[in-house]
C-alpha cells in the first residue's frame, strides 16, 4: 500500500499517474492549499490486506459509506470526507482478480448507492 502525499510520486499505471495527477490537481485548485495534511491519498496494490487498509485509515472502511465513487477502466477512485473541515482520503483499488473480493463487493455496492 502506498500513501501519496506529492504529485511526484511516481506509479507503475498511466491511468493511476493521470487520475491521482489531476485529483491533486483539482484540489490544489480549489482549496487554500496551505496545510498538506487536507487529504491523503492511498494507493491499494492488489495483495493489501482490508486490514491493512483498515490501519492505514484508523477505522474500518466496511463501517462507512464513501462520499463519490469513480470507477475507471483499472482502478476505483473513492473519496472520503472526514470531517466538515474537509479532510479527506482518496483510496484507489485496483480492478484486479488479485484484489480482496469483499474490497471489490464494496466498491460496487458504494457505486450502486451512489447512483440511486
Amino acid at each position: 500500500m502506498l500513501s501519496v502525499r506529492e504529485a511526484q510520486s511516481v506509479f507503475s499505471s498511466a491511468e493511476l499517474r493521470r487520475l491521482v495527477g489531476r485529483r491533486i490537481k483539482e484540489l490544489i485548485d480549489y482549496t487554500d492549499f496551505d496545510d498538506p495534511t487536507i487529504f491523503r491519498v492511498i494507493v491499494l496494490e492488489p495483495t493489501n490486506e482490508v486490514a491493512a487498509l483498515n490501519g492505514v485509515l484508523g477505522f474500518s472502511l466496511f463501517e462507512r459509506r464513501c462520499d463519490v465513487i469513480e470507477s475507471h477502466e483499472e482502478w476505483f477512485e473513492l473519496t472520503l470526507v472526514l470531517s466538515d473541515d474537509g479532510v479527506g482520503v482518496i483510496i484507489y483499488i485496483p480492478k484486479s482478480l488479485s484484489v480482496d473480493p469483499s474490497l471489490l463487493s464494496y466498491c460496487h455496492t458504494q457505486m450502486e448507492l451512489l447512483s440511486s
